[in-house]
C-alpha cells in the first residue's frame, strides 16, 4: 500500500508520495522504504506521474515503463494534459517489449485460474455446510452446488459492463486462441467435481467476460496518477486510471478521477489508496467511523418505529399497518434531513474553507501541505497496530506553467555528489 497526494489550484499542482513498498503475503511480507513512486513524465514539460497499488504491470517495474517512454517522448510536446494521458496508454498498448506473447499467455492464465479457484473454493463453502448439517453430501447435492455457484458467479459478472475498447468477439477470440490452456485450468482447479455441459460452457465464457469487462481485481491492479499542464493549458488538470495488464496487445485499464482546475473549481485535494487520515481531515470524521454511523442510523429509523408501535396496547392490525406507515415515511424524512444537515454543516465548516485556502497558497505552501498529509498517514501507521504500509522519504514536486517540473524534495539511491555525470547526462538523450 501507499499513501499518495495532488493538491491543485489555478497556479500549480503539488504532488507528494511515500516510499514503502510491501513484498510478500500476509503472513510473511517485508516493507522497504526506498522505492520511488512520482516521476517526471516529460523532461521539458510540466508533466508528472506518480503509481500505486501495485509497482508493476505484468512483472515489468513502472519505473522502468515511465523511463522508457520518458525517453522516447523526447522534446515532444501535447496542447493538452489528456494529450500526455493518451500517448502514455498507446505506447503501453501491444508493446511486445515489455509485454511479449508468452506473458500475456502468462496473465490470461494468472486471472482466469484465479477465478476458477473462487468458483471452487465457493463451492466447497456450500458442500462443507451441507456435511455439517446432514453428516453426507450425495452427488445429486453436489451437482446442484456446482450449478448454483457458477449460476451465481455467471450472472454477476454478466451485469457487469464491457470496457471502452473491448467487445464479445474479442472475448470469443480469447477462448479460441486459449482454448487448451483453459481446459488444463478447467480440469486442473475442479479436478472430479461433476461439470455438466453447461457448466462448462459458463466457464469458458466467464474466462473471456474477465478481459473485457469492468471487473478489476484489487490485488494485482496499479493506479496511474497524470498530471500537470499541456502546452495549451491555462490551468492544471489531473487523470487518474486503473491499470491491470495486456491481452492481445491490448491494455485493459479503467478512467478513474478527472480533475480540471478553472472557474468552476479553483481547487481540490485528491487523495489515493489509503486515503482515510486525508479525508478524516478534510471532512471531520473517519470513513470507517462514518460508515459505522450511516449503518447504525439506518438500522435505527427503520425500527424504531414498529418498535414504538409494538408497545401500544390495544392496536388493532388495521390501525397498527396505517401508523406504520406514516411513521416509516416520517422516520425516512428526518433521517434524510438529519444527512443534508451533516453535509451542509461539514461542506460550510470543514470542506470549503480548506478548499478556499488552498485555492490561494502559494507553490511552496502547497508543497508543504502535501507532504504534511502523506506524512500524517504514515505517522499513523507507525503509531497503530496495523503494518506501517505507508512510510520513509516522502517525494514532493511542484509543477507549474511556468517554472516546470520543480522537485521539492527527491531522494535518491546514490549520493548525487559522487555522480555528477547523471545530471550532466539527464538532457544529453535529447
Amino acid at each position: 500500500m501507499t499513501a499518495e497526494i495532488a493538491i491543485l489550484n489555478k497556479s500549480a499542482v503539488a504532488l507528494a508520495a511515500d516510499s514503502a513498498v510491501t513484498i510478500g503475503s500476509e503472513r510473511s511480507r517485508k516493507i522497504f522504504n526506498t522505492v520511488n513512486k512520482l516521476f517526471t513524465l516529460s523532461k521539458h514539460r510540466p508533466v508528472g506521474i506518480m503509481v500505486y497499488g501495485s509497482a508493476q504491470i505484468m512483472e515489468v517495474p513502472w519505473e522502468t515503463i515511465i523511463k522508457v517512454y520518458r525517453q522516447r517522448l523526447g522534446c515532444r510536446s501535447f496542447a493538452h494534459l489528456e494529450g500526455y494521458a493518451g500517448d502514455f496508454l498507446r505506447f503501453l498498448d501491444g508493446n511486445r517489449s515489455f509485454f511479449p506473447a508468452s506473458e500475456q499467455r502468462d496473465y490470461f492464465q494468472g486471472l482466469v485460474s484465479a477465478l476458477f479457484r473462487r468458483i471452487n473454493d465457493d463451492i466447497k463453502v456450500k458442500v462443507k455446510d451441507v456435511l455439517d448439517k446432514s453428516g453426507k453430501c450425495t452427488t445429486a447435492q453436489v451437482r446442484q452446488i456446482v450449478r448454483s455457484e457458477i449460476d451465481s458467479h455467471f450472472g454477476k459478472l454478466k451485469e457487469v459492463k464491457i470496457l471502452k475498447g473491448f467487445s464479445e468477439k474479442f472475448a470469443a477470440r480469447l477462448l479460441r486462441k486459449f482454448k487448451v490452456p483453459l481446459r488444463e485450468i478447467q480440469a486442473r482447479v475442479f479436478q472430479k467435481l461433476p461439470l455438466s455441459p453447461p457448466d462448462k460452457r459458463k466457464l469458458n465464457m466467464m474466462a473471456g467476460w474477465l478481459f473485457v469487462r469492468d471487473s478489476f481485481r484489487i490485488r494485482g491492479t496499479s493506479g496511474v496518477v497524470i498530471a500537470g499542464f499541456g502546452e495549451m493549458d491555462i490551468y492544471p488538470r489531473l487523470k487518474e486510471f486503473i491499470v491491470e495488464g495486456v491481452i492481445e496487445d491490448k491494455l485493459r485499464f479503467r478512467s478513474q478521477r478527472d480533475v480540471q482546475i478553472g472557474s468552476k473549481t479553483s481547487a481540490s485535494i485528491i487523495p489515493f489508496a489509503q486515503s482515510e487520515v486525508v479525508r478524516s481531515f478534510m471532512e471531520g470524521m473517519d470513513p470507517g467511523v462514518e460508515g459505522l454511523l450511516d449503518k447504525f442510523l439506518d438500522e435505527v429509523f427503520a425500527n424504531y418505529p414498529n418498535i414504538l408501535l409494538n408497545h401500544i396496547p390495544n392496536l388493532t392490525t388495521s390501525a397498527k399497518a396505517k401508523a406504520a406507515k406514516k411513521t416509516e415515511a416520517a422516520s425516512k424524512n428526518i433521517l434524510e434531513k438529519f444527512r443534508a444537515a451533516f453535509e451542509k454543516f461539514r461542506k460550510e465548516t470543514l470542506i470549503n474553507p480548506i478548499v478556499s485556502t488552498v485555492s490561494v497558497l502559494p507553490k511552496d505552501e502547497l508543497a508543504a501541505m502535501a507532504e504534511a498529509l502523506v506524512s500524517l498517514t504514515s505517522f499513523k501507521r507507525k503509531f497503530s497496530l496495523d503494518a506501517e504500509t505507508v512510510g520513509g522519504p516522502i517525494d514532493v514536486a511542484v509543477l507549474s506553467k511556468g517554472d516546470g517540473f520543480v522537485w521539492i524534495k527527491r531522494k535518491h539511491y546514490f549520493k548525487a555528489e559522487l555522480n555528477p555525470h547523471f545530471l550532466t547526462n539527464y538532457f544529453q538523450d535529447d
